[in-house]
């Protein structure tokens, strides 16, 4: 199976790219944030990682910036619950660095607010990275004191928040990063106060 590609964008859609090697063109689904930067970019020749990811009614092309974000996608892929599609869900929403703040600090909000992840699955799955990250060669930080009340109460008010936004008709995604905001800014802040300062910005 393929391991890197190297060609030209010949087109970008809403989840994957046609990859032009050597005239033959290669569908690759990646992440959002791969391809932000893709259609930001003047470069038209690119390289992906790739991992392939066989079914018995087809077989996908996933492709990646760096082995660290293919190796995070392998660890996801391997949750019972965590299919690749919500994968790469995953590495849309969240940057490796979020996602390795979010193990550290118990944050299971950076994966309840993508949809289809519900707290238990987010729950499973901080548990299952944190063992499977560990054992790994490269250098993601993570720490084994992820205890702190202050990070699990942060991280359960803005569960709540995005709970109650939600019933509200508001997106996941949208209430998150405000409300992560927010909690940063104030570590602090109670529930009501959070779910006010997000409404006036949603």
């Amino acid at each position: 199976m393929f391991a890197k590609l190297t060609g030209k964008i010949d087109d970008i859609f809403e989840d994957s790219i046609i990859l032009d090697v050597n005239f033959v063109g290669y569908k690759i689904f990646t992440s959002k944030k791969n391809l932000d930067q893709l259609r930001s970019s003047n470069e038209n020749n690119q390289s992906f990682y790739i991992e392939t990811v066989v079914r018995e009614d087809y077989i996908h092309l996933y492709g990646f910036a760096s082995i660290e974000e293919q190796s995070l996608f392998n660890i996801f892929c391997k949750i019972n619950g965590v299919s690749s599609k919500i994968a790469i869900k995953i590495l849309s929403f969240a940057t490796i660095e979020e996602i390795i703040a979010a193990i550290n600090s118990d944050d299971k909000a950076v994966f309840t607010a993508i949809s289809g992840i519900g707290p238990k699955l987010a729950s499973k799955i901080l548990i299952d990275l944190k063992d499977s990250i560990k054992k790994l060669d490269y250098n993601f930080e993570i720490s084994d004191d992820n205890n702190s009340n202050n990070n699990i109460n942060n991280s359960q008010i803005i569960t709540d928040t995005i709970s109650a936004l939600e019933n509200l008709g508001y997106k996941r995604s949208a209430i998150y990063k405000i409300a992560n905001n927010k909690v940063k800014e104030n570590p602090d802040i109670t529930l009501e106060t959070l779910i006010t300062n997000c409404l006036r910005e949603l």
